[in-house]
């Protein structure tokens, strides 16, 4: 039996499609609702004036359909991207994964927590701890906690909304809010806590007093 010389190597195709990667996710407008049947857009920051993604017929917009869920094919322009909601709602994503799925983003959140005292130092009376009111009537409302201080819970908020977008991804999302002593004016210090959307854990706030 004679066998016949044959190049078993394979022939390398060229397939367009690799130049083509796949983002997708599920946007809500807030807890429940689901961002449904909008247009969405990505941005890659390859350059000084980053441009938006374009997808294998040109096409620069997608849509999220009824339950919010999307699909982005795109060629990637960088090594990261901000995804458009119509606003910037998510910044550093790794757009030069080959797949990625970023879950379920949350346009409008809220979020539950708690602030904490402590006092490292008690002060006197006469001096006054200051910030905001989260359950005041406005976002002006002030909550004067008299001193001296003692540590412990100070409030608890619920359904805190969240405006401070582009978040990033895979990081933990950061609320901060300010305080000061009214014998230190106008000295403004900062609590921050992970603000945990859609969940019935309650973050916490600690305010530290030195």
């Amino acid at each position: 039996m004679v066998l016949l010389g044959v190049n078993c190597k394979k022939s390398v195709t060229n397939n367009s499609s690799d130049k083509y990667h796949t983002l997708k996710g599920r946007l809500m407008v807030n807890c429940t609702t689901p961002y449904a049947n909008k247009s969405i857009q990505l941005k890659g920051d390859n350059s000084f004036t980053p441009e938006f993604s374009v997808g294998k017929n040109g096409e620069d917009k997608w849509y999220t359909d009824e339950n919010g869920y999307f699909e982005i094919i795109y060629k990637p322009n960088g090594s990261a991207g901000t995804l458009f909601a119509p606003i910037a709602v998510m910044k550093f994503i790794p757009i030069s994964n080959k797949v990625l799925d970023i879950g379920e983003v949350n346009l409008g959140g809220t979020f539950n927590f708690v602030i904490k005292l402590q006092a490292n130092n008690p002060y006197t009376e006469n001096d006054t701890l200051i910030l905001r009111d989260f359950n005041g009537a406005s976002a002006f409302s002030e909550l004067r906690v008299p001193g001296p201080f003692q540590s412990g819970l100070i409030d608890t908020v619920l359904n805190e909304g969240y405006s401070s977008y582009p978040i990033n991804y895979a990081s933990p999302i950061k609320f901060d809010f300010a305080f000061y002593l009214s014998s230190n004016l106008p000295g403004l210090s900062w609590a921050t806590l992970n603000a945990l959307f859609c969940s019935s854990t309650f973050s916490e706030a600690i305010i530290t007093i030195d």
